[in-house]
């Protein structure tokens, strides 16, 4: 049947939800046939009242499942051929809706549409579609800043499901998310089987959402992550990376946000990766821009820490060296607490992490300013 079925699903985080709820329909106002599903997995938590307040449908979970199996119970109960899935901390803004309804259209329904979700608390992107490298799971401009890479809709490897439009009957001939994954990289598996099938899945730009995050606690998410991983790549094994290979969107989003241009086509090089592969990723942003390597130091961040003090790490004999240094990282922002060391060093100097994200450490400054 024609309409929208909106399925959110919950654990925890009551005022987020309600504040999703209210967003939510204020952009359904538009549309004829509509229905708001909220799945409620959390049984130590009543929220039947939702019903009346906002005159959406609760789902109550019999006992606590995980994310993939609360959004199959919800499709089994939704009466319309489109489906909406979102999480109860997305926050929607302006013309969202109908902005995510044409990119749909576009791909005439067929495959995975995701809206462009940014962060809360820092207005960057959650991330801008996904891919694989090797058995990294990346997020592309993680954290980053908007870029004309997310400037425009983008056919992607995979796309999230913390807002996403799809079709009803091709989630069930697919067989659903798989109730394995439990509350993580559940997009990731059922992306993968969009896009084997023959499918798109693409990023709307002009959707524009906010994601709250860290709503249900570590507890979702936590005990499971590696385990889901591993669990992705035996079940589908290199086949994942074959179809999903990220190589060419960090190509393209480096080379866009390198718009200084390395003058000195030798450079130190500094790791603070965790990646079994960060070899790998050095040795293609190297051969991406041509440039040879003088010295090379593999500084793993062992403690896990979320900012990393350069001059703590790096000789001060290197620092006041007139050469360009290049610093990898999983995460870009482990390394933009360090005022001091770029003030010091040379404006050639290069932050680049494995989500796609580039920037000078001479940005840096600005950005601790």
């Amino acid at each position: 049947m024609q309409g929208l079925s909106t399925i959110i699903t919950f654990y925890n985080g009551l005022s987020s939800l309600k504040m999703c709820i209210k967003l939510l329909q204020d952009a359904l106002k538009a549309e004829d046939i509509y229905e708001i599903i909220v799945v409620n997995d959390n049984p130590a938590m009543n929220i039947n009242f939702l019903e009346d307040e906002y005159s959406v449908q609760v789902l109550n979970m019999p006992e606590n499942k995980g994310y993939a199996a609360a959004c199959n119970y919800a499709v089994d109960h939704a009466r319309y051929d489109t489906l909406l899935f979102m999480d109860c901390d997305i926050y929607p803004t302006g013309n969202w809706l109908q902005s995510m309804k044409k990119t749909y259209a576009d791909i005439l329904e067929k495959g995975c549409v995701s809206a462009t979700i940014y962060e809360t608390d820092s207005g960057n992107l959650f991330g801008y579609g996904m891919g694989i490298y090797e058995i990294d799971i990346l997020l592309f401009l993680r954290h980053g800043k908007p870029s004309t890479f997310s400037q425009k809709d983008l056919d992607v490897p995979l796309v999230s499901s913390g807002c996403m439009m799809m079709n009803r009957n091709l989630y069930q001939e697919l067989g659903g998310q798989d109730e394995m994954c439990m509350n993580i990289h559940c997009d990731v598996d059922l992306a993968f089987r969009v896009r084997k099938a023959g499918y798109t899945n693409r990023m709307c730009a002009n959707a524009k959402v906010f994601h709250r995050g860290q709503i249900s606690g570590p507890i979702r998410t936590v005990p499971f992550r590696q385990d889901v991983k591993a669990y992705l790549f035996k079940k589908w094994g290199d086949e994942l990376y074959q179809l999903c290979n990220a190589e060419n969107y960090l190509k393209e989003l480096w080379m866009e946000a390198n718009y200084k241009k390395i003058s000195q086509k030798s450079v130190i090089v500094v790791s603070f990766s965790n990646s079994l592969y960060r070899d790998k990723y050095i040795k293609l942003f190297t051969q991406l821009f041509d440039i040879s390597i003088l010295q090379f130091l593999d500084i793993k961040n062992v403690t896990g820490a979320t900012h990393i003090i350069l001059q703590e790490n790096v000789t001060w004999d290197i620092c006041r060296l007139n050469i360009p240094i290049v610093y990898f990282a999983d995460d870009y922002r482990l390394l933009l607490d360090n005022y001091y060391w770029f003030t010091n060093r040379n404006e050639e100097d290069i932050i680049f992490d494995k989500n796609g994200n580039l920037m000078y450490g001479s940005d840096s400054l600005e950005t601790n300013s």
